[in-house]
């Protein structure tokens, strides 16, 4: 007898364990940890309005705090600053990478109500 397949959607939004609602979107970004550090490439896995979780090839230990630039598909850019609040190892393929998640605790340049902004807009366009 053949077995089942669920062919249930999956859900496209989904709640954390914190305050905000995720959703998934993979954007390009570069992480400076403060002061001054050197640069990391990196891309989102999901974003909110007070987090994000990024993947990159750097080990960014927990605690770290960073300054991450986003680049939309539009061009619009935003840079925020935050707190590593976990860090593990994550397989990709045939290489091991880096899965962070990141609390946002304000951005430079006044980009943070904009991000916000973004976030929610993202977010009502996907519970439509």
């Amino acid at each position: 007898m053949p077995t089942q397949i669920d062919l249930k959607p999956a859900k496209p939004v989904m709640r954390d364990k914190r305050r905000t609602t995720r959703f998934d979107l993979n954007l390009p970004a570069t992480v400076e940890l403060t002061p001054g550090e050197e640069t990391a490439f990196a891309s989102t896995v999901n974003l909110s309005e007070r987090g994000l979780c990024l993947l990159s090839k750097e080990k960014i230990a927990e605690g770290s705090r960073l300054l991450c630039r986003l680049l939309l598909e539009g061009g619009e850019r935003f840079v925020l600053q935050g707190k590593v609040m976990w860090s593990a190892e994550w397989p990709v393929l045939i290489t091991t990478e880096y899965k962070m998640g990141v609390w946002l605790s304000d951005a430079v340049n006044s980009s943070f109500g904009s991000y916000e902004k973004f976030c929610r807009q993202r977010l009502k366009n996907i519970n439509k």
